[in-house]
């Protein structure tokens, strides 16, 4: 196992994220990507990762007196499903969070995007395609007081290679832009854009395009 496993299987095992850990570090977001990527060969502040990451910094640099949680026979990710106190990384999918304004990039099929500038986080849908990302929840318009909700500062995870039905929450590009909604069809068969509160109008037009539907989402406590 290389340095840039070590340090990312620690990261993940904490259970924070890249932006996080760089907050945490005072450095940037783009060094901690550089490092998981390998593409830093001698990774700067490594006692201060180490600190943060709480594992042994010999372990860190050089894969030497591993941290407990390791498994004992070797210094790979666990992978056993009946060992309660294992964390399998190995399955686990990283995606990154895209602003709105790229949110374009990442729904078209035909665009190659790189993932290096970006924040990565984890997905917790299994199923997630190769294309999967992440937004931050923007405004209230998705804010129900009645039942599922996604308060402003959410973190969705949008699949544009999943099929958009009915009743599903999907990213749609407009005339205005890219939006969050929930897709809804009429008795007449036509589609359009329900928000989830109340107190904001329904989006109809031809010019709806989704691309996108949301499969998960996560609000930090």
């Amino acid at each position: 196992m290389e340095l840039k496993d070590r340090f990312k299987q620690a990261r993940l095992h904490s259970g924070i994220s890249q932006q996080e850990l760089a907050e945490q570090a005072h450095t940037s977001q783009v060094m901690i990507s550089k490092i998981e990527l390998g593409k830093t060969v001698q990774p700067r502040r490594m006692e201060v990762f180490a600190h943060l990451l709480n594992v042994p910094e010999e372990w860190l640099r050089f894969g030497l007196n591993p941290p407990e949680w390791i498994s004992s026979d070797n210094s790979n990710p666990v992978t056993k499903e009946d060992d309660c106190n294992c964390v399998c990384v190995t399955q686990a999918k990283e995606v990154p969070i895209v602003s709105w304004v790229r949110a374009g990039e990442f729904c078209n099929s035909e665009t190659q995007v790189s993932f290096d500038d970006f924040e990565m986080i984890l997905c917790p849908e299994p199923s997630a395609s190769e294309r999967t990302f992440a937004l931050r929840v923007v405004g209230d318009s998705m804010t129900n007081p009645y039942g599922r909700s996604y308060p402003e500062g959410t973190i969705i995870f949008v699949d544009p290679l999943k099929m958009a039905q009915p009743g599903s929450r999907v990213i749609a590009r407009t005339h205005k832009g890219y939006t969050f909604k929930e897709l809804v069809m009429n008795e007449f068969g036509e589609q359009y854009l329900k928000p989830l509160n109340p107190s904001h109008q329904p989006l109809l037009g031809d010019d709806i395009e989704v691309c996108g539907v949301v499969i998960g989402s996560y609000f930090r406590e």
